[in-house]
């Protein structure tokens, strides 16, 4: 063999991906996957498995064991003998006070929250019930305590009577005392509050000081609202330091702003030149390829899925109104038509991909179906992921810790992104599939083989796009609005490494059992046998598809006919 033969050939090689799984990333993994147990698991089970006031499991109910206890609630209420359920089939949803979740996590008052997270928790569930009342339609709003089915407070959301109907009877009402009742009745005692005086003076509230619910700088309130001689709304309310709202709101809208800038119009740009580049090496790209399209729908099928799982839940978060009162068609269409062309993107993307690493150094990073190791390189592939993803989770639980206590980083709730929103909850961990194959390919395969093209060095051209992809996560409920974009900027150049060294689906499978995992653990310490059961099916389902595929390919390769 030539020297120059010989130079093309170690150069060959030294391009192809590395699927061994070496003896210190093994142990890396281990630890990694071990540091995550116990910081994010088995500690926080420990400090809040047992509840302080009844030394018992603390379990969430069910969303129709919630619905129950409001229409018993409800029914129970004699002295409205005008209030009548009108539909029998009530909505459940999530409802939380983010701003207090967020308030008690930045100043680590978990504890001194907790007496109160009974009568005035800031989780709960919502119910909505479609009633007639004073002779209209109208939706009566009641919150449910999700671990012990108590009545928390209610409210009506429809539009109230007016003066001038003939429901509405005229007659003098003692406010305080129907207040006092109706407190009463949420399991309250006069002993735990104090009327406002002030408020005795108005004609559509009255409002009660709760003296010893002070947690931090937050105090409680329960109040009472009128319309025509009748109670509209009854229900604690906390009221946070205006320091923390004031902070609160500066991060968030912050945040919204990267996230428009950053990440929506570079998103849009990244989709553009995907398709200037299709368009430009047309002659050189395979449009046919049955391993791009495959990817491309499996994302686009899972994101239409979730459109149709996500959408009812959260427009009556928005509305307070029941589903069965909405008409989404409008929606789903418009939403399903984002989708989808979010899916044509991707098939772009991968396709652009394709042919700018090919014309690089690091060639063969993803062989496809048409290619003879296809069957041999995807188990390998998946398993070296998977080792990945336990160092992965190490190194996301250090850096969790490193901007909580350097940092003064902490999370709130958002019910908006809750999966206890969903229709079919347990969908939810499918997830993982579309984010591992959207954002590897859009952002790793297509937006950093785009930039390596003119910059030379992969490490400075995956910045600009693993800071997109960070930015499309500055939305999430953790503070300062940088945390996340620095944790995925750190975990967006490990992925970049894996995929370099070790080729696209290893870091496309690394990337999915991370969201795997992390999506899959509620289920898997649910404490019921059929949530343990579906978690760890869908730990175990890639396996299945992947030694599928490879079986399949196999096949194929046995069928062809010997050269």
């Amino acid at each position: 063999m030539s020297f120059t033969h010989q130079a093309h050939h170690d150069a060959h090689n030294q391009a192809a991906p590395s699927y061994y799984i070496t003896k210190p990333l093994l142990i890396a993994s281990i630890v990694g996957f071990i540091v995550f147990l116990t910081v994010q698991v088995i500690i926080p089970l420990l400090q809040f498995e047992v509840s302080p006031e009844e030394g018992a499991q603390v379990s969430m109910i069910t969303k129709t064991e919630a619905a129950d206890k409001a229409i018993q609630y409800m029914k129970q209420q004699s002295w409205r003998s005008e209030l009548t359920l009108r539909s029998a089939d009530p909505t459940v949803v999530y409802q939380t006070d983010s701003t207090l979740a967020g308030y008690i996590s930045k100043e680590r008052l978990t504890e001194a929250f907790q007496p109160w997270s009974r009568k005035a928790p800031y989780d709960r569930y919502q119910v909505l019930l479609s009633v007639v009342r004073g002779g209209r339609p109208d939706v009566l709003s009641i919150d449910v305590n999700m671990t012990n089915g108590q009545i928390i407070g209610f409210n009506f959301t429809g539009r109230p009577a007016t003066a001038a109907d003939d429901s509405v009877v005229s007659r003098t009402l003692d406010y305080r005392a129907v207040a006092e009742q109706t407190i009463k009745q949420l399991g309250w005692s006069s002993s735990e509050l104090n009327i406002q005086q002030e408020s005795l003076n108005s004609k559509d509230e009255i409002r009660f000081t709760v003296p010893k619910a002070k947690v931090g700088g937050a105090t409680l309130d329960f109040v009472v609202h009128f319309h025509n001689n009748d109670v509209v709304t009854a229900k604690p309310v906390w009221e946070v330091p205006l320091s923390y709202k004031t902070e609160e709101l500066q991060q968030t809208a912050t945040a919204s702003s990267i996230y428009k800038i950053g990440y929506t119009w570079m998103s849009l740009l990244l989709s553009i030149l995907a398709l200037v580049a299709c368009i430009r090496y047309r002659k050189l790209i395979r449009f046919r390829s049955g391993t791009i399209i495959t990817l491309s729908i499996v994302s686009c099928g899972i994101s239409l899925l979730h459109i149709w799982n996500l959408l009812p839940g959260l427009i009556s978060l928005q509305f307070g109104v029941p589903a069965a009162q909405i008409r989404m068609e409008y929606a789903l269409i418009v939403q399903g038509g984002i989708t989808v062309l979010q899916g044509v993107v991707l098939y772009f993307s991968l396709l652009a991909g394709t042919r700018l690493w090919d014309q690089s150094k690091h060639r063969r990073l993803m062989p496809t179906w048409s290619s003879p190791e296809f069957g041999t390189v995807l188990p390998r592939a998946f398993w070296l992921g998977t080792v990945y993803a336990g160092l992965l989770l190490g190194v996301q639980t250090f850096i969790f810790a490193a901007l909580e206590t350097g940092f003064g980083a902490w999370s709130t709730t958002d019910a908006s992104q809750s999966p206890l929103n969903l229709r079919l909850p347990a969908l939810y961990p499918l997830l993982a599939w579309m984010a591992a194959i959207s954002e590897e390919g859009v952002y790793r395969w297509f937006g950093t083989g785009l930039l390596q093209r003119w910059v030379r060095n992969p490490w400075i051209a995956g910045l600009i796009p693993t800071l997109i992809w960070a930015f499309g996560h500055v939305t999430y409920p953790i503070f300062p609005f940088y945390s996340r974009p620095v944790e995925l900027l750190i975990m967006g150049f490990i992925f970049l490494y894996i995929m370099l060294r070790h080729g696209f689906w290893t870091a496309l499978f690394a990337h999915l059992m991370l969201d795997n995992l992390l999506m899959s653990m509620s289920y898997l310490l649910g404490g019921t046998v059929s949530g343990s059961a579906l978690g760890a099916l869908y730990l175990i389902l890639p396996v299945l598809i992947i030694y599928g595929l490879k079986n399949l390919h196999q096949r194929k390769v046995n069928m062809l006919p010997m050269s």
